[in-house]
């Protein structure tokens, strides 16, 4: 009677454990993506298909800021890299900070690990409200290295979401860490 309670408890720690170890969920790059937006000193580059998306690299009091805008003008959005080393919870904070300046209201959906070409990401998903009364839809991908953090986020009206979530994920999964380069080494 013993051993069976002991192997009943082992199997359930066993179980537990790695349920809770669980590797996220794996994403890659899209295989239309033709262009790489990719800044010499910084330790990140973004794949994306140009017949789709316009990229407008910035140089800002960020590290680097990029606009980007979907050809048909339905998605816009950011990219950039701030080199201030977060936690993963002072990232999660900033956000949604972020979100309290940019938006009359906003409700974080949640936020997922993923891993993506290989790097570790935290997927954001949030809903908000301009502050001209329009409702969109939020995604974003946060990165966080030894010095910095990288924060790519993209907007849709909420009523245009479901015909451009593709798009947007394809966009996103285009984030990529370039090779053993940390940003200011």
């Amino acid at each position: 009677m013993g051993r069976t309670r002991a192997f009943v408890i082992l199997l359930l720690v066993s179980i537990a454990t790695a349920v809770g170890a669980a590797d996220p969920p794996t994403f890659s790059k899209p295989e239309a993506a033709d262009e790489v937006l990719e800044a010499k000193d910084l330790p990140f580059r973004l794949h994306y298909d140009s017949a789709q998306w316009e990229i407008r690299p910035q140089r800002s009091q960020l590290a680097l800021l990029a606009r980007v805008i979907h050809k048909e003008g339905a998605i816009s959005g950011a990219f950039d890299y701030r080199r201030e080393p977060l936690t993963h919870e002072q990232l999660r904070e900033r956000e949604i900070e972020e979100l309290d300046s940019a938006f009359q209201s906003h409700e974080v959906e949640g936020f997922e690990r993923r891993r993506v070409n290989g790097h570790e990401v935290l997927f954001m998903r949030a809903r908000a409200t301009t502050a001209d009364g329009q409702e969109v839809v939020v995604r974003s991908y946060l990165w966080r290295g030894e010095q910095g953090v990288a924060d790519y986020g993209l907007v849709v009206d909420a009523e245009r979401f479901e015909d451009h979530a593709p798009a947007m994920i394809d966009l996103l999964n285009g984030f990529d860490r370039a090779a053993d380069r940390e940003a200011g080494t």
